[in-house]
């Protein structure tokens, strides 16, 4: 049965994209470069494996959670730095970890869990035939041991390197305003979107 990979995540506002994409491009490392060939500035809930069967019943589930939880504030704390699976050194930009999210998050992982497979292949990232780096699965074969709150280190990812503080400008505080399910591309980016919805209750 054909599987995706798939990402559900929160997609900031428009000033905050703009900023991460800004950030990303003093990276010299081109590995990840963000808006291009779709890959989106993102907040990521909750990643697996499903049976492209169930994405319909996915898109409904994500729905329903919609219809409990509406827009809020998102606070950066600061630029952290991380290794990767492929042991490259990246950076990303730390988000406090609020009620609110976590609320959406825990609600994101109950009702994927009956869906939720992690053991990937390479045939289940977009685009299709793409070559995709080791660590990207091993990543994702690891993260169902990662689900509890005490796991979640909510980030939005910028790339491969290191950069500067202040250097890069963004704003402190952001809006979560689209919940969105995504097809996975390599280093875990958000390569397609396959459906999103509106928390401010307008789609």
């Amino acid at each position: 049965m054909p599987r995706l990979a798939i990402d559900v995540v929160l997609l900031p506002d428009a000033e905050m994209t703009d900023a991460a994409i800004l950030a990303n491009r003093q990276l010299p490392d081109e590995r990840i470069r963000l808006f291009a060939d779709g890959y989106l500035p993102h907040i990521s809930l909750a990643m697996c494996c499903v049976e492209s069967r169930y994405i319909e019943n996915i898109k409904r589930v994500l729905r329903g959670i919609v219809d409990d939880h509406r827009s809020f504030l998102m606070e950066i704390t600061g630029i952290e730095m991380y290794k990767f699976q492929n042991k490259a050194f990246g950076c990303g930009l730390r988000i406090a970890k609020t009620r609110e999210l976590s609320l959406i998050r825990q609600q994101v992982v109950a009702d994927l869990r009956p869906y939720a497979q992690y053991n990937p292949e390479s045939s289940d990232y977009y685009p299709a035939g793409s070559s995709i780096d080791p660590g990207s699965m091993k990543f994702l074969k690891t993260y169902e041991n990662s689900q509890d709150d005490s796991g979640f280190l909510p980030h939005i990812t910028l790339g491969f390197g290191a950069l500067d503080e202040s250097a890069i400008k963004y704003p402190k505080q952001f809006q979560a305003s689209i919940l969105a399910l995504c097809h996975m591309g390599d280093f875990c980016t958000c390569a397609k979107v396959l459906a999103s919805f509106d928390l401010s209750g307008k789609d």
